[in-house]
């Protein structure tokens, strides 16, 4: 079976560091991918790379069988939304509304820089509509809570129905009820869009119930990578982290701890 995505060999080196060491990872079709590593592991390099953001030192890339650099990259990354968060919240334009914010979601801009028509205004009235928490679409995004704010971003990202949503840490820095928030409304489009995730997070219990895979991320190197069953695992966790970790599961979701 043909893989949605496939590196192959990947190694980035920066300043005579390798970020990326010799690294492989296959994405299967409907496979969704939690990545686990500490900081500095290569993780958000390696998002960038599949945005073709970064180019590897060496090593393929494959996108449903092409290889990068062989077609026009747009051609695949038309299908594909990146949501992270600090980043986009620092590039976009200011002075937005949330009706706005959406906009730039349906035009894949970071202002508004034409009009929307019909369709996409049509789109976005339907998507404020389904999301009550969305109390006054003229209201400034600068005015939004921060778990507001990061719930319009998945909106943002999910407008153009992609077939891959990256999120790189998109709580970081939201309370307990921000964050239980934003998920419930992945979930919630996720089960209606049928989008494939890859996530990168260093919380066990924001890999949802509905991930079916975990790439393990050790110093630019793959140290596991796998089914859930396989590899979310406390042994593997400590080897991770350099610590005894205890992992527990209650509800679907993983919480792990130190035991030191």
């Amino acid at each position: 079976m043909q893989e949605f995505l496939s590196l192959r060999g990947i190694t980035l080196t920066r300043k005579k560091r390798n970020i990326l060491q010799s690294l492989h990872w296959d994405i299967q079709h409907g496979e969704d991918w939690a990545i686990l590593g500490r900081n500095g592991a290569g993780k958000t390099s390696l998002i960038r790379i599949i945005l073709g953001l970064l180019w590897p030192s060496s090593g393929k890339i494959y996108a449903e069988g092409k290889q990068y650099g062989t077609f026009p990259l747009r051609n695949f990354l038309d299908k594909v939304s990146f949501l992270e968060a600090g980043q986009q919240d620092l590039a976009l334009q200011k002075n937005l509304s949330v009706t706005d914010i959406l906009a730039t979601g349906v035009l894949n801009t970071i202002g508004l820089y034409t009009d929307t028509n019909q369709d996409q205004k049509q789109l976005i009235q339907q998507t404020i509509v389904e999301n009550p928490w969305i109390a006054d679409p003229k209201q400034p995004y600068t005015q939004l809570s921060s778990g507001e704010k990061r719930k319009l971003l998945l909106l943002r990202s999910l407008l153009n129905q992609p077939k891959l949503l990256l999120l790189d840490e998109p709580t970081a820095s939201l309370d307990l009820t921000a964050k239980e928030g934003f998920f419930s409304l992945l979930t919630h489009y996720k089960e209606k869009y049928k989008f494939q995730v890859i996530l990168i997070t260093h919380q066990t219990d924001e890999i949802l119930p509905f991930f079916t895979n975990l790439l393990l991320l050790k110093a630019g190197k793959v140290l596991r990578s796998g089914p859930i069953s396989e590899t979310l695992h406390a042994n593997h966790l400590s080897e991770l982290y350099d610590l005894p970790i205890h992992l527990e599961k209650w509800q679907d979701r993983f919480y792990s701890l130190t035991t030191r």
